[in-house]
């Protein structure tokens, strides 16, 4: 492997060539978030002399579990990114900005199943980014002490902070600086949509990628605040005694993270009361503060982000993920929202609920059917919602859905949420997602939808109809890939109580 030197604004780094890409690992672009620093906004990384190694990953945000597939420390100097380029040098390349999932509590940037390895022998610069998550990304201490300003929403601001570095710096690696795509998957993309929202980040990213994930999915101040203190309850914390949080071992820290994960409970409907239909994810980005000043759908609605091509979409039984662990686990079991719940918020029977899921399959039981309206809840009527109002604004917009069900684990799974990224990323031989898509996953399909990611970074466009008033067309994403006609046109007649911009 031959080292290659490249000399960025605050100094110069050395990284490595590993077979047709060019990589540069953990290059941080903050200051560590520790100490004063810790809950704080990101603080942007100072020079230094000499040459620093990129060879190794930087720690990921502590979380306590490791993600799949992750072998990575946790620790709080975690601020950094990872960068696969064809060459540093010759023609400008597109840049696409991959943002990890993990529900606010949990992810890295790092996982070997986001290597930008395959994007980077398309001639295509991949950055992939690690940001703060759960309390130490976004707890609201606002008004607390000096500096706190706008740290309910410190983990957004972690990812702004990096892509103020790739606009600084990217074009050393061989990328186009303007000509940026941000992607991301899960939290990952509800990150991409409340980007749209963000006056500071506009101008840092030039088209946008929603996998399983939108703008939707942000909180309010009160709630906020809620969870602010539900927080220093645990932590046996005098309310407001930042300093005293800031000197906790991170052990300590970490250690009520199983209250606060993706699931509801009567804790999580304490904190959100009636202010949040998802009743779920206490810590996650705010709306109503000076980096997101509204909620992102309004400032969808308004135009926000009009200059950006949006591609959104998600997968077909998100929900379904909760069979992982076997056939004998319950919606109940993983806090999905109980159907009469649904019902009696959507103004119909649980009878009539049923009624219109089981004409899409008339094979689904009671528990399909509530997979299938928490999957409409959380991911797909959210997207299409978002589509509706970007198209207002931006002609540029497309939506898909990933359709391919994977036969392991006897077929429970399905198209289930997270099984769009080993395709998207064309890792289908990762061995951490063998037992997610069986044996032999079908490879043309990975290359397709990698090459239509592709094209929209170079073009704005990926190869099919736009959404918008004028077409309701959606690319399929099966074995057989096929642009379709209105997937969800009858569910969504009875979700306009939650999302009432459904065409």
């Amino acid at each position: 492997m031959d080292e290659v030197i490249v000399t960025t604004t605050a100094g110069t780094l050395r990284g490595l060539r590993e077979n047709d890409a060019v990589v540069f690992r953990g290059v941080r672009y903050a200051e560590p978030p520790v100490g004063e620093l810790r809950f704080k906004p990101p603080v942007q990384v100072g020079p230094w002399t000499g040459v620093r190694d990129a060879t190794e990953f930087a720690p990921i945000c502590p979380q306590g579990i490791s993600p799949l597939g992750s072998s990575e420390p946790q620790g709080e100097d975690c601020l950094a990114l990872n960068v696969w380029t064809s060459a540093t040098a010759g023609p400008s390349r597109p840049v696409m900005f991959w943002i990890h999932g993990g529900g606010f509590v949990g992810g890295s940037g790092s996982l070997p199943l986001y290597h930008g390895d395959t994007f980077a022998a398309k001639d295509v610069v991949l950055v992939s980014v690690n940001y703060r998550v759960h309390v130490l990304g976004f707890l609201d201490l606002e008004g607390v002490g000096d500096g706190f300003e706008n740290s309910s929403n410190s983990g957004l601001l972690d990812v702004v902070m990096a892509l103020e570095w790739v606009r600084d710096n990217i074009a050393a690696f061989g990328g186009d600086p303007d000509n940026v795509t941000i992607f991301g998957e899960s939290a990952g993309a509800a990150l991409v949509g409340a980007l749209l929202a963000t006056p500071r980040a506009h101008g840092l990213f030039h088209k946008a990628i929603g996998q399983s994930g939108t703008g939707h999915h942000t909180r309010s101040r009160e709630v906020a605040r809620r969870a602010t203190e539900m927080f220093f309850d645990d932590m046996g914390v005098a309310h407001g005694d930042v300093v005293a949080l800031q000197a906790l071992p991170i052990d300590e820290i970490l250690a009520p993270l199983h209250n606060y994960g993706t699931g509801m409970s009567e804790r999580t409907r304490a904190v959100f009361g009636n202010d949040d239909p998802l009743d779920a994810m206490p810590f996650r980005m705010t709306h109503g503060d000076d980096v997101v000043p509204v909620r992102p759908a309004d400032a969808t609605a308004d135009g926000s982000a009009a200059n950006v091509p949006y591609l959104i979409g998600a997968n077909d039984d998100e929900m379904r993920l909760i069979y992982l662990l076997g056939a004998e686990i319950k919606p109940a079991d993983a806090g999905l929202m109980p159907l009469e719940i649904h019902a009696r918020r959507l103004g119909c029977t649980e009878d009539e609920l049923l009624e219109l899921y089981r004409a899409i399959d008339p094979d689904r039981t009671e528990d399909d059917v509530t997979c299938a309206l928490c999957s409409d809840l959380w991911f797909i009527m959210p997207g299409r919602e978002a589509a509706d109002l970007h198209a207002r604004h931006q002609p540029n917009t497309y939506r898909y859905s990933f359709s391919w069900r994977s036969p392991a684990n006897d077929g429970l799974m399905r198209a289930a949420h997270t099984f769009d990224i080993p395709f998207v990323f064309d890792h289908l031989d990762d061995p951490n997602v063998g037992w997610l898509l069986g044996d032999a996953p079908p490879a043309p399909l990975a290359t397709a939808m990698q090459d239509a990611w592709i094209r929209f970074a170079r073009t704005g466009d990926p190869g099919w109809p736009a959404w918008g008033k004028a077409s309701r067309q959606v690319m399929r994403w099966d074995t057989e890939p096929a642009v379709v006609d209105d997937l969800d046109a009858d569910r969504a007649s009875v979700w306009r109580t939650t999302f009432p911009a459904l065409s």
